[in-house]
């Protein structure tokens, strides 16, 4: 079963190095991993890292999930807000607010897997990155800084892959955003620890000097 569990994440890879769009292969990997007994040591380590936040363990035990915003409510949001910015982000890109799978939460680990799913958006929006093959890369980077998930290294490897095979000058100029992404997060207070969503209406420099973004 394990070998079968491997020989499916390999396949997954593969199609999402050929196409870093297909989000869906995430969601895919991300399932199989979080079942594979290999991987139970990570896990481990992560939720207990995890479980030394304060806040973040709070966010836990009560399975902290707020209803997510209407588009209406961000497009309403004062300019220069982090949900009108927000709103911004998501209709110039004609992205779903929603498009994420919903998840049994049985484990820090599984409520870990789908705050990263909520607030991932909201990341691109709140730390300036695109969604770009880079911009993509840099949050997954800005992710392993402050998680030190094999998982986003895995998607990393993968648009980095993807770019040296359609275009090795940008995979070079992603191989340096990536590093800078890599130690803002490490440097960075652990940004799942802030309930984003209750901060929408305020200006976003105000929440990023908030969350430990800007001094």
């Amino acid at each position: 079963m394990e070998w079968i569990k491997k020989q499916r994440t390999k396949v997954k890879f593969l199609s999402f190095i050929n196409d870093p769009t297909k989000t869906n292969k995430i969601f895919e990997i991300v399932n199989i991993v979080s079942n594979m007994k290999t991987h139970e040591k990570e896990i481990q380590r992560i939720e207990n890292d995890l479980l030394t936040n304060t806040s973040f363990n709070e966010m836990t035990c009560s399975q902290w999930l707020p209803q997510l915003p209407s588009m209406s409510f961000l497009e309403s949001c004062n300019k220069g807000s982090l949900g009108n910015d927000y709103y911004k982000h998501l209709s110039s890109n004609q992205l779903d607010i929603d498009f994420f799978p919903k998840i049994k939460i049985n484990r820090p680990v599984d409520y870990l897997t789908y705050r990263t799913y909520i607030v991932h958006d909201l990341w691109h929006t709140l730390l300036g990155y695109d969604i770009s093959p880079i911009g993509e890369i840099k949050v997954q980077a800005f992710s392993l800084g402050q998680i030190k998930s094999g998982v986003a290294l895995m998607i990393i490897s993968a648009g980095m892959i993807h770019l040296l095979e359609t275009n090795p000058e940008k995979a070079i100029e992603a191989f340096e955003a990536a590093a800078e992404a890599y130690e803002r997060g490490k440097n960075s207070d652990f940004l799942l620890a802030y309930k984003l969503e209750e901060m929408l209406e305020m200006p976003i420099d105000e929440v990023r000097k908030k969350v430990g973004l800007l001094s």
